[in-house]
């Protein structure tokens, strides 16, 4: 059975200091979403586009305590 992609919510920032400084955040319905999410073609897409202007894509898990989403 495939895995659908459920992102809650998605946002994207840059630091006020340094603008080229991006950072996005998403919150996905679970880890096998968000892992379903990585295997997309439009992830995909975007991967090897950016491939020479992102400088990582380290992954940081936290610990919601208050989060503005979408119930389902």
């Amino acid at each position: 059975m495939r895995t659908a992609v459920v992102c809650r919510s998605f946002s994207a920032v840059f630091e006020k200091d340094n603008p080229t400084r991006v950072r996005l955040f998403e919150i996905y319905e679970n880890a096998d979403a968000f892992k379903a999410h990585l295997e997309t073609p439009h992830f995909k897409k975007y991967a090897e586009t950016t491939k020479d202007m992102v400088r990582s894509r380290k992954r940081i898990d936290n610990v919601p305590i208050t989060l503005n989403v979408k119930g389902k």
